[in-house]
């Protein structure tokens, strides 16, 4: 299966703009990450995420100097442990009426048994009331876009990079709203020397934008199969005939128009060969004229 990547800037460029972005980076060098990470020791009183600079095996340094956080900065991660940590995250003050994309990034390194001893992700997006395991999720999986499953086990050659996104419309997140993400790690009953999980260069963010004449004009896109593992994908309208001059547009993560094509009113439906597209996350627009009427996003691997 190919590698696909995350959906980040592709909302920016496809609707009508008047955006704003909010970023908060968390890189572990002064105590300002107090203001947002919670190591839960009191429900996990063998907690072993430590804030420092690593000097282990294979963790020997953070990928900002000088420090990440790591499970145990010195120590091997022993056996039969479950450790937590918390990000908790208020969304800016924004527009009435305007949506918040809300968004996760960070560069990391695992040394485990794989498979066996592993880090996942949980999002709350509604200050603790409901968490959503990103790795087994079944309800909400189309909500969400991420570059690599969250699903942390093995060996890093290196540090990797991992960002996930999540999607206002299943949501609802709005300003003031507090946001959580829980980040954690299982071992096993055997020991076996390994350093486990680093994090550093944790990136929060926030887009916030208007959608109110996709809201007036909107009809149903479906693009099938999703994800498109053959040639082409046949994108579904549900009321073409109620509008004139349509256009179905196809963005990539950065943006960058990669497919135009008109639609006849009198048509539900419409095919677009994709076999030389990279695999990855793209989103489809439907245009009348210059307002956006439908859209849907569509995986390729």
């Amino acid at each position: 299966m190919k590698k696909f990547y995350i959906l980040t800037s592709v909302i920016l460029f496809a609707f009508q703009t008047n955006a704003q972005w909010e970023w908060v980076n968390i890189n572990f060098d002064d105590s300002s990450y107090l203001n947002y990470i919670f190591i839960d020791t009191a429900n996990y009183p063998d907690n072993i995420w430590q804030v420092g600079s690593p000097d282990k095996t294979v963790f020997n340094e953070a990928y900002s100097l000088p420090n990440a956080i790591v499970t145990d900065t010195v120590q091997t991660y022993p056996a039969n442990n479950t450790s937590v940590f918390y990000i908790r995250y208020i969304t800016p003050e924004t527009i009435p009426g305007w949506w918040i994309y809300s968004g996760l990034h960070f560069f990391y390194k695992v040394d485990t048994d794989e498979d066996s001893d592993y880090g996942k992700i949980e999002f709350s997006p509604d200050n603790g009331e409901l968490w959503i395991d990103y790795l087994n999720d079944t309800i909400y999986n189309n909500c969400y876009f991420s570059n690599n499953p969250p699903y942390f086990t093995g060996s890093s050659d290196d540090w990797e990079y991992f960002e996930i996104y999540n999607d206002p419309w299943c949501f609802g997140i709005n300003e003031g709203d507090t946001v959580w993400y829980r980040f954690t790690f299982f071992s096993d009953e055997n020991q076996t020397g390994k350093d486990g999980f680093i994090i550093d260069d944790i990136s929060l963010w926030d887009m916030t934008e208007t959608i109110g004449e996709f809201k007036n004009n909107n009809q149903t896109l479906i693009a099938t199969p999703n994800p498109v593992y053959n040639e082409s994908v046949t994108f579904s309208l549900s009321s073409a005939i109620q509008f004139d001059n349509l256009e179905l547009k196809c963005f990539d993560i950065y943006g960058t128009e990669v497919s135009s094509k008109k639609i006849n009113k009198s048509r539900t439906e419409s095919n677009i060969d994709v076999s030389n597209w990279p695999a990855g996350i793209y989103l489809a627009v439907v245009y009348t004229g210059d307002i956006v009427s439908g859209q849907c996003k569509f995986i390729i691997k």
